[in-house]
């Protein structure tokens, strides 16, 4: 089997050393992680998938939201917190809230 000096890893023990037999620790070590590696590419695949999916669905329900638009400044949410906090602190220490 002539080598193929393009693949890097695994792969690479796997297509390259053709001396190796399919018995060998050394070649069910390397297959082994092959396989791995294979098998987490898959699943961040899949799972891209399904978020895609999630995203369409969504869209064509009307209930997608942009994340743009949910986003929230600290000066916007402040006042309001603040007001809240007012009436579930002791006074002095609002006082500190509202200086900090």
């Amino acid at each position: 089997m002539p080598t193929n000096r393009s693949l890097t890893g695994p792969r690479a023990r796997l297509a390259g050393l053709s001396n190796w037999h399919p018995g060998s620790p050394e070649h069910r070590a390397a297959a082994q992680e092959f396989y791995y590696l294979l098998l987490s590419q898959k699943v961040e695949e899949v799972l891209a998938e399904l978020y895609a999916a999630t995203v369409e669905v969504t869209k064509a329900k009307g209930e997608y939201i942009v994340p743009s638009l949910g986003r929230v400044t600290v000066g916007e949410l402040a006042p309001e917190w603040l007001a809240r906090k007012q009436h579930v602190t002791a006074p002095s220490h609002h006082r500190m809230l509202e200086s900090t």
